[in-house]
């Protein structure tokens, strides 16, 4: 395969069953298309990876990533307004929803992320 070839990042969408799927069917999808034509993948999963597991050995790397108030608040009730919070906080401070996502994606050199 290319050096070349596009590398995207594809977000794991983790807070609901069909987002789950569609990540999974996404990454299969990229994974079978022909070398020619297949994009270097990169799956960044917020604070653990394990609903992906299926699917991690299709992509070229798996990126586990955290906020500080997802490290204090993760597997708690209040996990959600966590991310909340730290989104709404970052945009305003830093005009960056997720900088803890963009910082590993600009290590990573991805071309595209899915979903924005």
């Amino acid at each position: 395969m290319s050096s070349s070839r596009r590398h995207i990042g594809i977000i794991g969408l983790d807070r609901w069953r069909g987002g789950v799927i569609y990540t999974h069917n996404l990454v299969r999808a990229l994974s079978r298309l022909p070398d020619s034509e297949r994009p270097r993948i990169t799956l960044f999963c917020r604070s653990h990876s394990d609903l992906f597991d299926e699917v991690a050995e299709l992509a070229d790397n798996v990126i586990v990533f955290h906020s500080w108030l997802d490290r204090i608040f993760e597997d708690t009730r209040f996990d959600v307004a966590a991310q909340r919070v730290n989104a709404g906080v970052s945009t305003l401070l830093l005009r960056e929803a997720a900088p803890e996502l963009a910082k590993v994606a600009r290590q990573e050199q991805v071309n595209a992320i899915f979903p924005v």
